[in-house]
């Protein structure tokens, strides 16, 4: 016989510090899901009432595993794009952002490369290796390979061959 369906409040845990209410069950990209639904969303719903067309739930907390319904408003999309902004959250930043504030390279998680090993791939791409030839040395796909050939990623490391 299956697992018994637990109710919505039986899925997170409150935080005695800053009072969010961390969701237990199942995640996706570090957010909650319940009944095929973002567990905040549906927090909002069983709290707060429907959410209006097009509105967005955010965090006023920042914890994305966050249900608690004191913690979460509605916003645009553009809302939740500027949130992020101020927040320094957003993966790459348009607008008034510094570099400075964007995490990259090794600084980010589950990242396979350094940065020595990316201006390594430049080199070796610079040599004419294909992406297919390096990908296996540093157990990456070629697309991953490719990404930084194009710069699409790791474009903020720079190689230049008189440095050698």
């Amino acid at each position: 016989m299956g697992t018994p369906h637990l109710k919505f409040e039986d899925k997170f845990i409150p935080e005695p510090n800053g009072g969010c209410w961390l969701w237990l069950g199942p995640l996706r990209n570090g957010r909650g899901r319940h009944r095929r639904k973002a567990a905040h969303r549906y927090s909002w719903e069983k709290y707060r009432g429907k959410i209006p067309e097009g509105l967005c739930v955010l965090h006023k907390c920042d914890i994305g595993s966050c249900v608690n319904p004191n913690h979460l408003f509605l916003g645009t999309i553009l809302d939740n794009i500027r949130d992020m902004d101020n927040k320094g959250r957003r993966r790459w930043h348009i607008g008034k952002k510094s570099p400075e504030t964007i995490v990259r390279g090794e600084l980010r998680a589950h990242v396979k490369l350094t940065t020595a090993n990316v201006l390594e791939i430049k080199r070796m791409l610079n040599e004419g290796l294909t992406p297919s030839e390096i990908a296996p040395k540093y157990n990456v796909s070629s697309a991953a390979i490719r990404f930084i050939k194009i710069g699409r990623n790791w474009a903020h490391v720079g190689y230049n061959e008189q440095e050698e």
